[in-house]
């Protein structure tokens, strides 16, 4: 075997030791991705857990806001019509209203 051989077989090998390391890296990476991305699931699941209870009140919550919206409405437009006498026509100027005297 002549010099030629025994540089090519001497570059193969660094070549590959160079890409054996470099994919040891890649991986030592990937495990600590995968770390913390087990350790932010955990964190998200201990904050799913302890809202869990939150969403029934949550909606319910809601529920009465929704079924008292009528009355809330008809009670801003008493008031408007109240402080300006029927002026207001329109819901943009009963809102404006509103804010004016909110």
């Amino acid at each position: 075997m002549g010099l030629l051989g025994i540089l090519t077989l001497l570059y193969a090998g660094i070549l590959v030791l160079a890409l054996a390391i470099s994919l040891v890296t890649i991986w030592v990476y990937l495990l600590r991705i995968a770390g913390s991305l087990r350790g932010v699931c955990a964190c998200l699941e201990q904050a799913r857990d302890a809202t869990e209870p939150l969403n029934e009140r949550m909606e319910r919550f809601h529920e009465d806001c929704v079924a008292g919206e009528p009355e809330l409405t008809e009670a801003t437009d008493r008031l408007i019509r109240a402080v300006q006498g029927d002026q207001a026509e329109s819901v943009e100027e009963r809102a404006d209203l509103l804010t004016q005297y909110h």
